[in-house]
């Protein structure tokens, strides 16, 4: 449609949303089976402002004419906007254009209105990003809650922890943040800059940070979003490019986290566990997991392909006599079928710290197993034996490695003297240098002298040692 001033826009909002024929009623009957409504609110919602703005200039400024047409379109950062690679870009990666225009955008309001650029700055930024950091940083178990938030998250805008930090733990004894969150979407950059100028008058800065803060700045500005470098260039391929990529490496490269792990599979719906039941009947699919599938559906799917999930698994619960209220945990972000409009304000995305935590062991066990490994792989001994025994000593030098990355992490429960006696059996530990297995032995003993097992032992200990773990994790990578 071409502009033609407010009444042709009013016009055709009116003509959408009534229904005057047989026409118009299979449309809204073709739109409520396929969620066609859900883009018409979206450009509704886009065409309000945009007509506010044009009213506005009308009114106000040089009248009706080609300049109000410009209000209305620049109102908001204009979706069809773009050079001509930006444009190419965007027919493979859907929004690429419009993640490019938001540096020129403030700069051109700025440049327009200064004095208002600064007014709207201070007010809708400045102002509620210290006020969230001072209230959220004023109490130790907020501040706990506040650091589980995922990065990711906190990057979107501005986030303020209710009274009560913690969500009631789920039935696997988990608890996640509680909060509400504001998307301040274009004007994130400015938010990131206030909260970490926050940060250091404060005294919680720490100079690794500023990885994951460039990072936040570079996706706020820019198409390259992601919770770390790989994340960021994974905005150059196109959607299902990148969904079968981040499979195959099981690796979410927005959120820096594994696409299949524990977690995940425990919190994966029942359609996408019926689905991966499906697929491992086929040749080649035995190791289908649902977090993969689910995984699958709500990157390609997007906001549909969650609601689809959702509303599959309400139904499957509901045929199975189960109450439906067992679905909704996590806080009203986590409901089905509304928790995507909920999710916008109400947060309860959780795990940054249990993330960190397996991160760090993932990377720890990795540096035993290589060290055990090598020394293992280097010995006459292993060059002595035949193939099924050196397959034999290779996979308990990689079990050695995972059970001492456990104890450095977490911690363990297990007897010391039965710890000890499997370190000092083992093949790998018994082909290092004298002086490493008297390291070895001392970092087990220091080890076990914690005691800390279970999943309340590690969120306390990770309540405990946060600044300290996260500060390993980020100077090892």
């Amino acid at each position: 449609m071409r502009p033609a001033g407010a009444a042709a826009i009013a016009r055709q909002i009116k003509r959408s949303a009534i229904i005057g024929d047989r026409f118009d009623l299979q449309r809204a009957l073709t739109d409520a089976v396929t969620f066609g409504w859900v883009p018409r609110i979206g450009r509704r919602t886009e065409l309000g402002y945009r007509n506010a703005a044009m009213l506005l200039e009308e009114r106000l400024g040089a009248g009706p004419g080609q300049k109000a047409i410009m209000a209305g379109r620049t109102g908001t950062q204009d979706f069809t906007q773009g050079g001509t690679y930006t444009k190419a870009l965007n027919q493979w990666i859907p929004f690429f254009n419009i993640g490019t225009q938001t540096p020129y955008w403030l700069a051109q309001k700025a440049k327009d209105d200064p004095k208002g650029a600064l007014a709207a700055y201070l007010t809708l930024v400045a102002m509620p990003t210290l006020a969230s950091e001072a209230w959220n940083r004023s109490d130790p178990e907020r501040a706990a809650a506040y650091e589980d938030i995922p990065q990711y998250v906190k990057d979107r805008g501005v986030v303020i922890m209710k009274p009560d930090p913690w969500l009631p733990p789920d039935k696997r004894g988990n608890r996640l943040p509680n909060y509400v969150h504001i998307d301040l979407r274009n004007l994130a950059g400015p938010a990131i800059l206030t909260r970490e100028a926050a940060r250091i008058a404060m005294g919680n800065a720490k100079p690794e940070d500023w990885g994951e803060v460039s990072l936040g700045l570079l996706g706020s500005m820019t198409p390259f979003t992601g919770d770390s470098g790989v994340g960021a260039l994974g905005a150059l391929v196109p959607p299902i490019v990148k969904t079968v990529a981040q499979e195959v490496l099981n690796k979410d490269f927005y959120r820096n986290r594994a696409v299949v792990s524990q977690r995940a599979e425990e919190q994966a719906l029942r359609p996408s566990g019926a689905i991966a039941a499906g697929l491992r009947q086929l040749p080649g699919g035995e190791n289908v997991k649902a977090s993969a599938v689910e995984f699958a559906i709500r990157d390609i799917g997007a906001g549909l392909g969650g609601t689809l999930l959702a509303g599959a698994d309400l139904a499957a619960r509901a045929k199975n006599g189960e109450p439906l209220s067992d679905a909704i945990t996590g806080g009203p972000a986590k409901a089905p079928i509304i928790g995507g409009l909920a999710g916008r304000f109400v947060g309860s995305s959780g795990g940054e710290i249990d993330q960190d935590l397996r991160t760090l062991h993932d990377a720890t066990a990795n540096a035993y197993k290589k060290e055990l490994v090598e020394a293992l792989q280097t010995s006459p001994q292993y060059q002595r034996a035949g193939a099924p025994v050196r397959e034999e000593w290779n996979l308990k030098a990689g079990k050695l490695a995972g059970s001492l990355a456990t104890a450095a992490i977490y911690g363990t429960k297990a007897d010391p003297n039965s710890v000890l006696d499997s370190v000092q059996t083992n093949p790998a530990f018994d082909a290092l240098p004298p002086e490493r297995k008297a390291e070895m032995l001392s970092e087990v003993r220091a080890m076990l002298a914690k005691q800390r097992a279970g999943s309340a032992g590690r969120q306390a200990q990770a309540q405990e040692k946060v600044t300290e773990i996260t500060r390993q994790l980020r100077s090892a990578s």
